[in-house]
């Protein structure tokens, strides 16, 4: 009688870790499709990040080519005020810099007091500091290439002042887009 209650012991323990084991499965099965389904979710949202990446790069490079358009149509007027002449017109222009090709937004020539200059510019909505200084060298490699003293100019929509005074002590032309003719 002793063998028989310690058998229905371990076998209601048995019974127990049977359904406690089942009880898992059944959450870990629940876990399983919980994951999948938030993998599913995550890949749709990396999915809609990426296009509204791709629709915020081109309504910032649709600005950005506004800006550089306005830009070069009214900067030979701007120019001209400070003693610049601008030869032929100014453009977009792509340059080889070691194995890479750079854009500059603004490239152009003209005469300052009789000497022939480089005209070099960025447009940027607002510029930062490392977008100068990344403009200064491929300027300073351009002023190289060409064997021409460059005119640098920066266009932007809004400089913050201390921007401002860091384009004036490199030497760099700030031209607030309000300057420019719609």
């Amino acid at each position: 009688e002793r063998m028989g209650a310690e058998f229905e012991r371990v076998w209601g323990a048995i019974n127990e870790l049977t359904q406690a084991q089942k009880r898992t499965e059944a959450q870990v099965a629940e876990l399983v499709a919980a994951q999948k389904r938030t993998e599913e979710e995550l890949r749709q949202l990396v999915e809609e990040h990426r296009l509204t990446r791709e629709r915020v790069e081109g309504v910032s490079n649709a600005v950005g080519y506004t800006l550089e358009d306005r830009a070069m149509r009214a900067l030979p007027a701007l120019l001209r005020q400070e003693g610049i002449e601008v030869e032929g017109e100014l453009v977009r222009q792509y340059v080889r810099v070691g194995d890479r090709k750079r854009q500059v937004n603004i490239f152009g020539y003209g005469r300052r007091n009789g000497q022939r200059v480089l005209i070099l510019g960025e447009a940027k909505v607002r510029p930062s500091k490392k977008e100068v200084d990344r403009f200064l060298k491929l300027a300073a490699f351009l002023e190289e290439q060409e064997g021409l003293p460059a005119v640098l100019l920066f266009v932007a929509y809004d400089f913050r002042p201390e921007m401002e005074a860091y384009l004036h002590e490199k030497n760099i032309r700030p031209i607030w887009s309000y300057k420019l003719p719609l």
